[in-house]
């Protein structure tokens, strides 16, 4: 445990640095302190042992072994039916070393780059310590387990900007990007809609179409799994959450319902103080509601929920930065909502990785490192 919390520390220390240093316009400096801000958390990610991350287990490591006894890129396609570019990835890395520590280091870069990037494009609005102190408690873990969505969910925390700025054609073509490492990011298409509607006419409407439209779907979501397989639209795989993972009682998540209902209602403190100043708070909110829609899906199916992360991790890493200016515009309110944001994230990651041991990433094993 204690090694994550040396590495989140650390990196948000020096992306501390870097955000001082672009303040001063010292760009250089700022883009030397932002590259061991990533280079360290991507370490820790690459030094890991495969025995870490329920999914690493699964396919991580099988997948990368399978690239390097493959001559070929179309040869390995035949080996592994993955997704191209989680497949592209693998081959590419097997070309230079036949170390899954190098492709846990590769892949892990690629999630925390464009992240990062987005924490630097939204630097005068939003603190760039805290969006990458919300990434680590809220998203990092995640990341070194669901390797082929972490990638896809991380673009579009990348692509919001795109959609807050409406541009249509370049948000669609980071969706599609995400959608070759899983094909699950389709289901971030709406948000463009989303970041629209704040001067729609009758967003009020809208919006009350889209959750009640949210809540049928997931109210209805097996039988829909099974007309599109049945049709062909989906994928046979999907199978899956029909057979294998499906649940034959109900259960809840309480700790993430609790999470989630904790900071819907402090964005809805922070909507009411800042919409006038803010449109685009509104824009978060009705993300993190979506959010805790999606997830109830969980009831039916192991791992389906997992399409919430894809309005939830954006929301979350977006909007929680922006928290402070739903209060009163001093340095002391500014600071204490974000320690209690920093607190209620840290108690959730405690309690999920370490307490109840989700995903298997805590504690942290590396053969490397001897420990």
């Amino acid at each position: 445990m204690g090694i994550y919390i040396v590495v989140f520390v650390i990196s948000c220390f020096l992306t501390y640095l870097a955000q001082e240093s672009f303040k001063k316009e010292k760009k250089v400096i700022g883009i030397f302190f932002s590259f061991f801000a990533i280079l360290l958390p991507a370490g820790l990610a690459g030094l890991r042992a495969p025995i870490v991350g329920t999914d690493v287990k699964i396919y991580g490591e099988a997948y990368f072994n399978l690239a390097c006894i493959s001559d070929t890129f179309a040869q390995y396609r035949e080996l592994c039916a993955t997704d191209f570019s989680y497949a592209l990835v693998n081959f590419i890395v097997s070309r230079f070393t036949t170390s899954v520590n190098w492709f846990f280091f590769v892949l892990e870069l690629i999630i925390l780059i464009p992240i990062y990037i987005s924490a630097y494009q939204h630097r005068k609005e939003k603190s760039m310590v805290m969006f990458m102190a919300v990434t680590f408690l809220f998203f990092f873990n995640t990341s070194i387990n669901q390797l082929r969505q972490s990638v896809a969910i991380a673009i579009i925390v990348f692509a919001i900007k795109y959609a807050e700025d409406r541009k249509l054609v370049k948000y669609l073509i980071a969706v599609a990007i995400a959608s070759t490492f899983h094909i699950s990011a389709l289901l971030a298409i709406p948000i463009y809609v989303i970041f629209g509607t704040k001067d729609f006419k009758y967003k009020r409407l809208f919006e009350f179409l889209l959750l009640l439209g949210t809540v049928i779907i997931i109210a209805n979501l097996m039988n829909l799994l099974e007309i599109g397989i049945n049709a062909g639209i989906l994928p046979a795989k999907y199978l899956y959450y029909l057979d294998t993972f499906a649940k034959d009682t109900v259960d809840f998540n309480v700790l993430d319902l609790l999470l989630k209902l904790s900071f819907v209602w402090l964005g809805y403190v922070v909507y009411k103080g800042a919409k006038k100043k803010e449109k685009k708070v509104e824009s978060y909110l009705l993300l993190m509601i979506m959010d805790l829609i999606l997830m109830q899906a969980g009831i039916f199916s192991m791992y389906i929920d997992r399409m919430a992360l894809y309005y939830g991790v954006p929301a979350y890493i977006h909007f929680i930065p922006m928290f402070n200016k739903g209060f009163k515009d001093d340095k002391f309110n500014k600071t204490i909502i974000q320690l209690v944001c920093i607190v209620i994230l840290a108690t959730y990651w405690f309690i999920k990785n370490v307490y109840l041991g989700h995903s298997e990433t805590v504690p942290y094993v590396s053969y490397i490192l001897g420990i």
